[in-house]
């Protein structure tokens, strides 16, 4: 019985010489183009629903967090906010100062991982009553001041993002 212990278990031998390589596999199919972008420029999209908007004092607030927004762009790059209202196809920069019967301010100010968006009326019962979709670009550092060289205007969105690349 000793004997046959050690004969399966006490028994290594030298490694032996590696094998010849393999045949080359056939090459796969070339997937398509993808779309052309920009890895300093990020972009969200989200909707305000009427209902969802915090008043505050003279104003009404909209907190969100937004992880686009690193460190890196709070502390070096810049983030453009664009709203449109549930029944337009029109992206307008903020901040904005709507026309008609409770003309209001739309602004916004951002930090790492947040942004909140204000609705200031000097009419007391304005009370928002539209949903609002918006569209947050968070830029890295030195492509805002190419865009500016470049004779991009960051309050035109078609400008902003045709020149970023994004949709």
């Amino acid at each position: 019985m000793l004997i046959i212990c050690f004969t399966f278990f006490a028994c290594e031998g030298p490694e032996g010489p590696e094998g010849p390589q393999g045949t080359q596999g056939i090459q796969g199919v070339e997937g398509p183009q993808g779309t052309e972008g920009n890895a300093n420029v990020s972009v969200s999209i989200f909707t305000v629903y009427a209902s969802s908007w915090d008043k505050i004092g003279s104003r009404w607030e909209y907190a969100t967090t937004l992880s686009i927004i690193t460190s890196e762009i709070a502390n070096n790059g810049i983030v453009l906010v664009f709203v449109k209202s549930t029944n337009s196809d029109h992206w307008q920069a903020l901040p904005y100062t709507w026309p008609g019967t409770y003309e209001k301010i739309t602004r916004y100010w951002y930090g790492f991982n947040y942004l909140n968006i204000e609705i200031y009326s000097e009419y007391s019962y304005y009370v928002p009553s539209y949903d609002y979709t918006y569209k947050v670009a968070a830029i890295g550092g030195n492509l805002i001041t190419k865009a500016k060289k470049d004779g991009v205007n960051l309050n035109n969105y078609n400008q902003v993002k045709e020149y970023f690349k994004f949709k």
